[in-house]
């Protein structure tokens, strides 16, 4: 079905200066004719002045630096016929003279054109460009979309070209409704564009809605890396309340793993950093995953660092906090300090316990009230080392944490917190 509306001069712009921009990269990459075609077609225009590919680069170039200001249709026009008289199935030189039909007002005629030039090669990035362009100004969003996969399926140059372009155009309702169902179509090039998007986009939420609409990404191996990323993404733009929910979408995520501060398989899936633990290694302060629901954590002499660090979505109220603490046998023992934050301002210090080193076992119980203004935290095990000669190493854990009470009115609004978070 074809989705036809208007769309907005910003898109539309967007999009012709991919042309121009596909041009030039065709330009600089010409293979046919020699050295000087591609590097310096005006020196190779005066060497042979006839030779089909070199007039065709020299205009691409002169598009890309003028943005099609200062040529005149005729220009174009005269430019492309002067080719296909070398070169009758130039792609270049249809394209060239639908351009100009173009920039005349002939639509027909240019459209005409560049059907020509898709009969004679489907895999012409200039020729695709302008095609895109044409739906786009047509309002034909699925054709635009068509149009893209082509590009996108047939020169491995498209990317750089229509990955932005594509980027920006979900920013429309209209075309991240339209565009929804190729995420299932598992397309060679989508992969490689969602990594795009979600690193590049200006609106990592809505990409992740999107995702979230059409029920998650694909399940193939090169789609698995992409949800770690988006979870990063969203948490860099403090899209809090979009990361828990996108978080709890993905298989076999239950919601406990977002209130549990244990280590535990689901607390330690790194699916889902940075709102599991995140184990620092290699550095000075280095953790990594024990038995038992237990992380053992190692400093050098002297050392200071961050051994351990996720997002919680604890309710403001008041917590027990309990844990064990032994050392590494035959190794020096080391001091710790627990620290919780509230996202988004990581300055803000909502608890902090320090741990001093021991070299006995030890229960440790610890009280930990959640503020109202502190909806989403940041909490982190920071270890020291001992002025010593050799690295130092201690157990942590079980965690386990018992809520007391919950602040009053909070008790169902986890997604409405992180919500109210993400907006400060």
């Amino acid at each position: 079905m074809t989705t036809s509306a208007a769309l907005p001069p910003a898109i539309r712009k967007a999009v012709l200066w991919a042309l121009l921009v596909g041009l030039a990269i065709m330009a600089a990459r010409h293979a046919a004719v020699g050295y000087l075609a591609n590097t310096a077609p005006a020196v190779a225009l005066r060497l042979d002045g006839g030779d089909p590919v070199v007039l065709l680069t020299d205009m691409e170039q002169q598009l890309l630096m003028s943005r099609g200001a200062d040529l005149s249709p005729a220009e174009l026009r005269d430019r492309g016929r002067q080719i296909l008289g070398g070169a009758p199935l130039s792609v270049g030189g249809l394209r060239l003279m639908g351009i100009a039909a173009a920039a005349q007002g002939n639509a027909r005629d240019a459209l005409k054109l560049m059907h020509l030039a898709t009969r004679v090669s489907r895999r012409d990035l200039g020729t695709n460009a302008w095609m895109i362009e044409e739906r786009v100004s047509a309002g034909d969003v699925a054709g635009a979309l068509d149009r893209y996969d082509l590009a996108l399926s047939t020169d491995q140059r498209a990317p750089a070209v229509l990955f932005p372009v594509l980027t920006a155009a979900l920013g429309e309702p209209q075309i991240a409704t339209a565009f929804m169902p190729w995420i299932g179509r598992e397309r060679p090039w989508m992969p490689s564009f969602l990594e795009y998007a979600i690193a590049n986009g200006e609106a990592p939420a809505a990409l992740a809605d999107l995702i979230l609409k059409r029920g998650g990404l694909p399940r193939a191996a090169a789609y698995r890396p992409l949800d770690t990323l988006l979870l990063r993404r969203l948490e860099v733009a403090r899209q809090y309340s979009t990361a828990y929910r996108y978080a709890l979408s993905l298989p076999g995520v239950r919601p406990s793993v977002m209130t549990d501060p244990g280590f535990t398989r689901d607390t330690l899936d790194s699916r889902l950093a940075p709102l599991t633990w995140q184990l620092s290694n290699p550095s000075d302060t280095r953790a990594q995953q024990d038995d038992d629901g237990r992380v053992a954590v190692f400093a050098q002499p002297n050392a200071n660092g961050v051994a351990a660090i996720r997002f919680l979505f604890l309710k403001p109220g008041t917590y027990r906090f309990h844990y064990t603490v032994e050392p590494v046998p035959n190794l020096d023992p080391v001091s710790l300090s627990w620290e919780m934050r509230c996202a988004p301002r990581h300055e803000d210090l909502a608890w902090r316990q320090e741990v001093p080193a021991s070299d006995e076992a030890r229960k440790l119980t610890s009280s930990i009230a959640i503020p109202a203004r502190c909806p989403v935290q940041q909490m982190s095990l920071v270890a020291t080392g001992r002025d010593s000669q050799s690295e130092g190493g201690v157990r942590v854990g079980p965690l386990v944490l018992d809520t007391v009470s919950i602040a009053a009115g909070m008790r169902d609004r986890t997604v409405e917190l992180a919500a109210a978070a993400s907006s400060r």
